[in-house]
């Protein structure tokens, strides 16, 4: 699955449009990728704003390693396991 890196800089509005218009491609390649918002700008409503935006995930910088891991990890689709 692609993973999409969007910088959440000027214009502040710029990185919600093409993540909102992913999601809404009707055969898109990147419709399903999932999208996580890395930024320094923070507020009361700024995850809600991200999420409805179609973020998948909401992080503020400075991040620790840790915390990137749990969201890449709770990002991924479960392990396939097959018998052997």
């Amino acid at each position: 699955m692609p993973r999409i890196s969007i910088p959440m800089g000027i214009p502040p509005a710029w990185p919600l449009i093409p993540v909102r218009l992913r999601r809404e491609q009707a055969s898109g390649m990147c419709r399903d990728s999932r999208v996580v918002c890395l930024t320094a700008n923070v507020g009361a409503d700024m995850e809600t704003r991200y999420r409805e935006a179609g973020f998948d995930g909401y992080l503020v910088k400075p991040v620790r390693g840790k915390t990137l891991e749990e969201e890449i990890a709770r990002l991924l689709p479960p392990a396939q396991h097959t018998e052997s």
